[in-house]
């Protein structure tokens, strides 16, 4: 079989752009609706990062009590053990929780950088 790799990514543009071009629909508004925290209208760069950070933070303590659960499950009942299912979760789990902690770290240690360690003067988030 021939690799339809060009079809496919012709195929998922066209349906972004057409999600696009219909964003007031319900789906385009699942499609491109804003995750996490907006800017503030006189915030500080450095405290805005620093609310991305807790945010991140927010979704890998999410992530941590799903993947607990999942465990609890999967020790509870030893024959989902046998699917690949619960085990594709975990591993999407793991990625996620990674993911997290990455972006707590870069987005703490940018807020660090231009509000604690840094003599750039404080810049203003405008509208």
């Amino acid at each position: 079989m021939k690799f339809q790799g060009p079809a496919i990514i012709a195929a998922l543009f066209a349906v972004g752009w057409l999600l696009w071009f219909y964003r007031h629909t319900a789906a385009g508004r699942i499609v491109y609706l804003w995750l996490g925290p907006r800017p503030n209208v006189g915030e500080l760069w450095s405290s805005y990062q620093l609310r991305w950070a807790f945010y991140s933070l927010n979704w890998l303590a999410q992530i941590v009590v799903v993947f607990v659960v999942l465990n609890v499950v999967l020790v509870a009942l030893p024959k989902i053990q046998e699917h690949h299912l619960p085990w594709a979760f975990q591993f999407g789990l793991v990625l996620g929780a990674t993911m997290a902690v990455l972006s707590f770290v870069a987005f703490g240690l940018r807020a660090a950088n231009r509000g604690f360690l840094a003599r750039i003067p404080r810049l203003r988030l405008r509208r």
